[in-house]
């Protein structure tokens, strides 16, 4: 799954822009929605001061473990698509 705390229709825009970038459509996972940005508090990842989220990525195995993780410097900063792919694929 992904939690954004962005608008409903940025969120759509990003999941159009993620198939289309991963070359599969629809997403087989659910994009929920999160406006507070309480998931990215309670993650540790909430920018300071606001509600949003700064831009991570984690993988979890079927234990809940996280097996990988990326967390932005900045807005711009996020894993590529075939990274998070092949993490998938070797679990």
């Amino acid at each position: 799954m992904a939690i954004s705390s962005d608008k409903a229709e940025d969120s759509i825009t990003l999941a159009a822009g993620l198939e289309r970038e991963a070359g599969v459509s629809p997403l087989w996972f659910p994009l929920l929605q999160d406006p507070e940005a309480r998931t990215a508090a309670a993650w540790g990842v909430q920018m300071d001061g606001s509600e949003i989220a700064i831009p991570s990525t984690f993988i979890l195995d079927a234990k809940g473990r996280i097996v990988w993780s990326k967390v932005g410097e900045r807005v711009t900063d996020r894993p590529a698509i075939r990274d998070i792919l092949g993490v998938l694929d070797s679990l």
